[in-house]
């Protein structure tokens, strides 16, 4: 640690900006400068913390072989080391392991505290490392005491050679020293950490405990060496098959194991504890004691326990709602949680979303997709976004209502967003429907009032086409007039693809729709003409000229109850008319009907009082 706050002063002092921490005129963010010099020379691992976020460290993320730059800290050290500014030392499990570690508060040019900076090295590397040294200084004493050996035998003969063994002992004995002084150091972080440590040998006796050990448990050293573990720490709520789960990783397969279980102080209260056991062999390789450091985790497991139930209530109201509601981490670019009505309600699976899919690119469609890309950064801001988009899927559109808000850390960063998914296509549709039949009145209003006037028959079948174009596909347009005294109905002038076809005639003998309309007394509504036509006729259609159609719609024209023609649309697509266009037609005949009796009637007025004139002039 000593070396790691060297090099930060000799890069400067710590400042705060706007880009982050700078030593001196050196941005930390990323920097690996200093945690790699730390873990070259030391052997430690290192971090700097901007708040409790990891800017520069030489630990990998979580199943990852990626550095751990963004991530957190443990919120318990970072209230003790950034928030009250004091140093933490102790075995923590960090980004998914067990490390010794030591936590330093970091301060700005002012003294304010802007971070925190640790050293750590894995846990079961540093037993490892402690167990080696202990074999390193055994065969140093071993080489020490063979020199000296030497020495005394050759002492007469070899003088020079003497002063040259005194030499190299002089050097392994400095050697010596400096490892007795780490020993020493080891011995007193082990002595000074937070957390509580035992060496208990193989009887369960407790051989040694560290002063974390006295504090937390209540016990001092002198009343429990020599003192049975399980009598000591156990109690009611002890889980025993734990126990001797324990006891036989240790003592029957000799590896490390760690557990967690309820443990007891003097005063009879109890806590979580978080164990972790590792065996210690004695020459013979046998398990001859076991070293116990144990962390409380009552306050972490509680917390745990509480997100845990609120995990299970959010999946249950996900579950029981209509809606689709979901958990996005933006840090890390996934979905934590999506409510199985995903299905429902956007046509894919939970699967489908945690395998990382991009559902915006494959069922959105384009002119939504800039909607979505500019909520999504409106949400990395910090701002909630309620958005509405279409998706299309087996071969329909669907329209979905996105609601999400931005979660924050402790230091304000967004790291999360919750959100809704809607399906609103039925309001969409009803929203819809209700705007085109506003449109639709307005329309038949306007068209009732030019109908009202005094048009020919040519200008009713003009004026009700443009009307019927703006409102529905109309591929052939046509209003046919029953002239009973010729058994035949007359179209004045049939529109098919734009094209005007004046005065075709066909008798009602023929099998036409239009025909079958007048004839069976009831209007025809085909939406797929090859599938529907049954429902209609049994017999086959006079064949005539120009396109068949697909979908067709014919409606009687009736004035004082009597049948005067028919008005007809049809379209070469299938499915081209809907229910309000069906309505707008039904309606806009009543119209016509009316405008076409006045028409003929005007007509039939005109050809008499011709003939009168005629017939006068005749007489004269």
């Amino acid at each position: 640690m000593k070396y790691a706050h060297e090099l930060l002063d000799n890069s400067g002092e710590i400042t705060k900006t706007t880009n982050g921490l700078v030593a001196g005129t050196t941005p930390l963010q990323n920097s690996t400068f200093i945690v790699n010099k730390v873990k070259d020379l030391t052997g430690f691992g290192c971090t700097i913390f901007e708040g409790d976020i990891r800017i520069s460290t030489t630990a990998s993320a979580i199943g990852s072989d990626e550095i751990a730059i963004g991530t957190s800290s443990s919120k318990t050290i970072a209230k003790q080391v950034y928030g009250l500014g004091e140093t933490f030392k102790g075995v923590t499990e960090t980004i998914g392991k067990d490390w010794l570690i030591i936590y330093e508060p970091l301060r700005d040019d002012t003294g304010k505290l802007v971070g925190m900076i640790a050293v750590f090295k894995e846990y079961k590397n540093f037993l490892s490392d402690l167990s080696d040294f202990k074999i390193l200084v055994a065969i140093t004493i071993f080489v020490f005491v063979l020199l000296v050996f030497i020495l005394v035998w050759r002492t007469v003969s070899r003088t020079n050679k003497l002063e040259l063994a005194h030499k190299s002992s002089a050097l392994k004995n400095s050697q010596l020293k400096d490892q007795k002084k780490d020993l020493e150091n080891l011995i007193f972080v082990v002595g000074e950490i937070e957390q509580t440590i035992a060496i208990i040998d193989k009887n369960d006796r407790i051989v040694w405990v560290n002063k974390s050990f006295e504090k937390t448990l209540q016990y001092r050293s002198d009343e429990v060496i020599g003192k049975k573990a399980s009598d000591m720490l156990s109690g009611p709520e002890t889980d025993r098959v734990e126990l001797q789960k324990m006891d036989e990783a240790i003592f029957t397969w000799g590896r490390a194991i760690d557990s967690t279980i309820r443990q007891y102080r003097k005063d009879g209260s109890s806590y979580w504890a978080k164990l972790y056991l590792t065996p210690l062999l004695d020459e013979d390789e046998e398990v001859d004691r076991y070293v116990a450091i144990s962390l409380d985790i009552s306050e972490e497991k509680l917390a745990r326990e509480q997100l845990q139930e609120s995990e299970r209530n959010i999946r249950k109201i996900g579950e029981t709602i209509d809606d689709t509601v979901y958990l996005y981490n933006v840090i890390y670019d996934r979905f934590e949680y999506i409510s199985p009505k995903c299905n429902a309600v956007l046509g894919v699976n939970q699967n489908f979303f945690y395998s990382g899919q991009n559902y915006e690119n494959l069922f959105v469609l384009d002119k939504y997709k800039s909607i979505i890309k500019k909520a999504r950064e409106a949400v990395g801001e910090g701002k909630s976004f309620d958005i509405e988009y279409e998706i299309e899927f087996e071969n329909s559109t669907r329209w979905i209502r996105e609601r999400s808000h931005p979660i924050h850390d402790d230091n304000g960063r967004v790291v999360k967003n919750s959100g809704v998914f809607s399906d609103i296509t039925e309001s969409k549709n009803l929203q819809s429907e209700l705007t085109r039949k506003n449109e639709h009145f307005k329309l038949l209003t306007e068209i009732g009032m030019d109908l009202t006037q005094d048009l020919s028959i040519v200008q009713i079948i003009e004026t009700v086409n443009a009307c019927v174009s703006n409102i529905m596909e109309s591929h052939s347009f046509a209003i046919g007039i029953l002239d009973k005294e010729n058994n035949r109905l007359h179209f004045p002038k049939f529109i098919e693809n734009n094209k005007i076809y004046n005065d075709i005639y066909h008798s009602l003998d023929e099998h036409i729709l239009a025909t079958i309309c007048v004839k069976d007394k009831a209007e025809i509504v085909m939406n797929d003409v090859a599938n529907e036509m049954r429902h209609f006729s049994e017999k086959k259609l006079t064949h005539t000229n120009g396109y068949d159609p697909s979908s067709v719609l014919c409606m009687r024209l009736i004035s004082n109850g009597e049948i005067i023609g028919v008005i007809t649309v049809q379209s070469l697509y299938k499915y081209a008319y809907k229910k309000g266009q069906i309505e707008f037609l039904r309606t806009l005949s009543i119209y016509v009907s009316s405008a076409l009796a006045n028409a003929l009637l005007h007509e039939y007025l005109q050809v008499n009082s011709t003939k009168k004139v005629k017939d006068s002039e005749d007489k004269v």
